[in-house]
C-alpha cells in the first residue's frame, strides 16, 4: 500500500461550499488554490500539503477528489499465494476503516453505506454536494485506492445501481449544449 501526500479531514471537507463557491470555503479554511491546469484546480494548505483536486468544466465546479491510499497489486495473480492476497485486501480493509472512524465522528452516520470488501463506500449528503470516502478504481493503472470524493448534488440525481465510482464518474459529465 502506498499513501499520498494528501491530508483532509472530515471536517474540513464538510465545511466546504457547493458550486462555484467552493473555493471561497477553502479560503475559509486557510486553503488556497493553485493554478489551474487542465480543469484541475488543487487546493492547498498553508504548509503547500495538498488537500483536494477540484475539477471544472465551462468555469462549474463538477466533482473533487482526494487520493488518500494506493494499491497497486490488487489483483489476486500478482500473488504466489492466496494468503497472501487475502492479508492484503484485509490492511486495506482495515485501512478504509481506519479513515473512516474520524468521519463518523465529524459527520454522522453515512446516507448510503456499503461494506464490501475491496470497494466499501460511505456517502454523506449537504444540501448541495455528496461527501464520500470509498475505496475504489478512479483510476485502474494505479490500482485500487481510497479516497475523499466530493459531487454536486441535487434531488434529480438519479442513485446508483452499478458501481458508486461509474455513477459519481457519469455524474461529472458536462453536456456541452447546455454549457
Amino acid at each position: 500500500m502506498e499513501r499520498t501526500n494528501f491530508d483532509p479531514n472530515p471536517e474540513a471537507l464538510l465545511s466546504l461550499c457547493g458550486g462555484a463557491d467552493i473555493r471561497l470555503g477553502a479560503g475559509r479554511l486557510g486553503w488556497r488554490a493553485e493554478p489551474p491546469v487542465d480543469g484541475t484546480s488543487r487546493l492547498v494548505d498553508g504548509r503547500g500539503v495538498p488537500m483536494i483536486d477540484l475539477w471544472f468544466a465551462y468555469g462549474r465546479f463538477v466533482a473533487g477528489h482526494a487520493p488518500l491510499l494506493y494499491w497497486e497489486s490488487f489483483d489476486p495473480e500478482d500473488y504466489a499465494l492466496t494468503a497472501d492476497f487475502e492479508a492484503a485486501r484485509a490492511e486495506f480493509d482495515s485501512e478504509y476503516r481506519r479513515i473512516r472512524e474520524p468521519a463518523l465522528q465529524v459527520l454522522g452516520q453515512p446516507v448510503v453505506e456499503s461494506c464490501a470488501p475491496g470497494c466499501a463506500h460511505s456517502v454523506w449528503r449537504t444540501p448541495t454536494n455528496l461527501r464520500v470516502l470509498q475505496q475504489a478504481a478512479h483510476d485502474p493503472q494505479f490500482g485500487l485506492e481510497i479516497n475523499w470524493w466530493i459531487q454536486p448534488w441535487n434531488e434529480s440525481s438519479v442513485p446508483p445501481f452499478g458501481s458508486l465510482i461509474d455513477w459519481l464518474h457519469e455524474l461529472q459529465r458536462v453536456d456541452r449544449r447546455f454549457a
